[in-house]
């Protein structure tokens, strides 16, 4: 991590591969934000999270730290970890809007507007819920397909792919929303009246 030469302290961190690109950017950052931190040579080492009161490090902490530095995009993780979708759907989505899913950008930047344009404010509170779910149900299955593509050779067809959201939001609206009385063919013929008439 570092060696004290000449009484003074010098940062030396030892990767176990070459760094990225975006990793290296990353590295620059956190050297300048540690560059007038000098260990003590008469201290013990302790640690200390500055982003919480009591300098203990947690995941809440450390989130609304990532996401105050980008003010933005604040409403977006929000509605990224509330929403009632399977936490890996959920995680997926979060890393395709800080583009960190290793894919070409064309997902990202559709998918991404998407997101971005929808109107997630208006409506009843369950409708803006099953939107939502469309949303996370619409990427996911795009990454999937994109995966069986890639990697087990598969083509793609629209149609299924159209089938197998509709499907997919159906399910994760029914049971994630406890909606038992959702019926799968009113879903699809009008998922925006199924969710108006639900009470």
């Amino acid at each position: 991590m570092g060696l004290w030469t000449n009484g003074g302290w010098f940062w030396n961190f030892q990767w176990r591969r070459p760094l990225r690109a975006w990793e290296d950017d990353k590295m620059q950052q956190m050297l300048e934000a540690i560059k007038h931190i000098m260990p003590s040579q008469e201290a013990e080492d302790t640690w200390s999270w500055r982003m919480d009161k009591k300098g203990k490090y947690t995941t809440r902490s450390a989130y609304e730290e990532l996401a105050s530095k980008e003010e933005n995009n604040l409403m977006e993780h929000k509605k990224l970890w509330g929403a009632k979708v399977p936490s890996k759907v959920s995680a997926f989505s979060w890393q395709l809007l800080l583009d960190r899913i290793p894919t070409k950008y064309v997902l990202r930047k559709t998918c991404t507007e998407v997101f971005r344009q929808h109107s997630w404010h208006k409506g009843p509170k369950i409708l803006r819920k099953s939107w939502n779910i469309l949303w996370f149900a619409l990427v996911w299955t795009i990454w999937l397909s994109r995966n069986e593509t890639v990697f087990q050779h598969k083509k793609h067809d629209d149609d299924k792919l159209l089938q197998l959201v509709q499907i997919r939001s159906f399910h994760w609206v029914r049971i994630l929303l406890n909606l038992e009385n959702l019926s799968l063919m009113e879903w699809i013929s009008n998922p925006v009246r199924c969710m108006t008439n639900t009470k």
